[in-house]
């Protein structure tokens, strides 16, 4: 995730988590009921967080698996065609693919 971006959500969740412990302080709880439910709150936001990175990963490799069908085919009319310009397209889109792919997510 870009910094920016991450520093911005760190805001909404440090002001999230603020206006959580006020409103459960308004209402009576105890401390040690505030910090369970905080606790509860952060292994299912891990848990959120784990499935929200496998979603991504798979769609980015949709995305690299169609690059390179596509790369692949435009090959294929390259040589049936006779074209060395649509065969450096082809060999392009398969390497864009590919590094698209397989390198790793920015944090």
């Amino acid at each position: 995730m870009p910094r920016a971006l991450a520093e911005r959500r760190i805001g909404e969740l440090d002001a999230d988590v603020h206006d959580q412990i006020a409103h459960e302080r308004d209402a009576g709880h105890s401390e040690r009921r505030i910090a369970l439910g905080l606790l509860s709150r952060l292994v299912r936001g891990v848990a959120a967080d784990v499935q929200w990175r496998q979603r991504l990963r798979v769609r980015r490799l949709i995305v690299a698996a169609l690059g390179v069908g596509l790369g692949v085919a435009t090959l294929n009319l390259a040589q049936a065609d006779d074209a060395p310009g649509l065969g450096l397209i082809g060999f392009m889109l398969i390497g864009g693919a590919a590094v698209f792919g397989l390198r790793r997510q920015r944090r």
